[in-house]
C-alpha cells in the first residue's frame, strides 16, 4: 500500500485477526492428525493430548515448556473465539488477505504453528525487556525521572515505548 503508517487501531485489528486466524488453522492442523476411529473408542483428552505432543514437538521441541503453553493457549483462546462468533456473542474484522484461500492452505501446512512458535518467543522477549526497563526506571529514581519530563508517579500505567524513552 502507499500509507506510511497505519493508526495503531488499525494495526492492533490487523494483529489480533491475525493471531486468530493462526490459532483457527493450527486447530486445523491438530486435529487433521487425529484418528476419528480412534476418537469414538478413546478418551478425547488424551487423544487430544497426544496430537498437540505429536505435532508440536517436532515444531517447538521439547524443552521449550513456555512456548509448548504460550501455543496451547493461543489456539484455545482462538476456538473459543470461533464459538463466541458462531453464536453470534463476539465479531471479528477479518481482513480479506488473512481469508484467502493460498495463504489459509499455507498455514494449514504448519506454518500456523511455526508462526505462532515466534510470536510466543517475541512476546517472551518483550516480557524481558519490559522488565528491565522497569528496573532501569525503578534504579533512576523518581526524582530523577521527574526532571526528565515525567509527571506520574505510577511508572506500570505508561507504556514500554514511553518507559524506554
Amino acid at each position: 500500500s502507499n500509507f506510511t503508517s497505519l493508526p495503531i487501531q488499525d494495526v492492533e485489528v490487523f494483529t489480533r485477526a491475525y493471531v486468530y486466524q493462526l490459532g483457527l488453522q493450527a486447530a486445523l492442523t491438530l486435529l487433521s492428525d487425529i484418528d476419528c476411529g480412534e476418537a469414538l473408542d478413546g478418551d478425547m483428552n488424551i487423544i487430544m493430548q497426544r496430537s498437540l505432543h505429536k505435532v508440536l514437538v517436532p515444531l517447538v521441541g521439547e524443552g521449550e515448556g513456555k512456548d509448548f503453553d504460550w501455543i496451547c493457549k493461543a489456539i484455545l483462546t482462538s476456538l473459543c473465539m470461533h464459538m463466541q462468533i458462531k453464536s453470534h456473542g463476539a465479531f471479528v474484522r477479518m481482513p480479506l488477505t488473512l481469508a484467502e484461500p493460498a495463504f489459509l492452505y499455507d498455514l494449514r501446512q504448519g506454518v500456523a504453528i511455526r508462526s505462532l512458535h515466534r510470536l510466543s518467543f517475541l512476546s517472551r522477549l518483550n516480557s524481558i525487556i519490559e522488565e528491565a526497563l522497569d528496573r532501569t526506571i525503578y534504579d533512576v529514581g523518581r526524582e530523577a525521572m521527574g526532571q526528565r519530563g515525567c509527571l506520574t508517579d505510577d511508572y506500570s500505567t505508561l507504556d514500554m515505548d514511553l518507559k524506554a524513552r
